[in-house]
């Protein structure tokens, strides 16, 4: 029966977990150390890319600059390394943290990750250093960062006749980082 406990135990720390995560007010910042406004292009954000659309800022920095998080606290829940997944690895190293509220901050492009999956973070901690991984290589270095969401936003739902492109159904589960930087939003 012990091994029952500890699995009720686990349990309970990963529902109170849960709980803490949808509680807690989310106040983003920028995550490039000493980087504002005048460091990302503000049209980028959904702009066409390809077959797709760009769904992130890049935040242009020095190599090596450091990237902390953006949120208050968090959990990395994945870290990727360049090469890991083949060509398929567009962002090169990055570095996932799931957020309060259900946000997941993606930050891509890293030149060096400093992290590893199941820290603990907060807005003083370094998840990596500003690079050109991936497909950024050849460009200048940045760190591109996303906002998603586990639960879909309701505001940006497009019923199934009028959709275009599964952008249309994606774009619910998006957000866009310079409204939660310049609108200082509280989730």
């Amino acid at each position: 029966m012990p091994n029952c406990t500890m699995k009720k135990k686990i349990l309970w720390l990963l529902l109170s977990l849960v709980a803490i995560l949808l509680l807690i007010p989310q106040q983003v910042q920028n995550p490039v150390e000493g980087c504002g406004p005048s460091s990302y292009n503000h049209k980028t954000f959904w702009m066409p890319w390809g077959d797709h659309h760009h769904q992130g800022i890049d935040i242009f920095a020095k190599k090596g600059t450091p990237i902390r998080s953006a949120t208050s606290f968090g959990i990395v829940i994945a870290v990727t390394h360049e090469g890991s997944f083949g060509k398929r690895n567009l962002g090169g190293n990055t570095v996932s943290v799931l957020g309060t509220h259900g946000r997941i901050y993606y930050y891509a492009h890293m030149q060096e990750v400093k992290t590893h999956v199941g820290a603990i973070v907060t807005r003083a901690s370094v998840l990596g250093t500003v690079g050109d991984t991936g497909n950024a290589k050849g460009k200048p270095a940045h760190c591109h960062w996303s906002i998603f969401t586990v639960f879909p936003r309701l505001e940006h739902w497009v019923p199934s006749e009028k959709r275009t492109k599964t952008d249309d159904l994606f774009k619910m589960f998006i957000v866009n980082p310079i409204e939660a930087l310049e609108g200082n939003q509280i989730w």
